[in-house]
């Protein structure tokens, strides 16, 4: 269950791994895993959500100073991409220590909830 708890962010996300999370009372190994998949998938999407706001605001710069504007869309984009793809490497990261039976935690994430 660990490593489905990881490898949720391809297929239920935070859904899954937070209720992997939630029924693995008995099973501290799994609930850890759980709770950094959970916490990583919720760090995810506060980061997307603050690129999102950037982006939409990055239009109105469009208008007012058009090379600023498009520059600043551009490294939203590229920033997205890179928030994409380092969910999913990280996931497979955490997966692959799971399977392992070894500790994993994610490097950049915030803590909302413990194990």
């Amino acid at each position: 269950m660990a490593l489905f708890a990881h490898l949720s962010a391809f297929f239920g996300g935070i859904i899954v791994s937070g209720i992997i999370w939630g029924v693995s009372d008995g099973k501290p190994f799994t609930r850890r895993h759980a709770a950094e998949a959970f916490n990583f998938g919720l760090t995810y999407l506060v980061v997307a959500a603050g690129l999102a706001v950037v982006f939409v605001a990055s239009f109105a710069l469009v208008a007012a100073a058009p090379a600023v504007g498009v520059v600043l869309l551009i490294l939203v984009g590229l920033a997205f991409a890179a928030n994409v793809i380092g969910h999913f490497v990280f996931a497979v990261m955490g997966a692959l220590a799971a399977s392992r039976r070894e500790e994993y935690r994610y490097p950049v994430c915030i803590r909302f909830v413990k194990p």
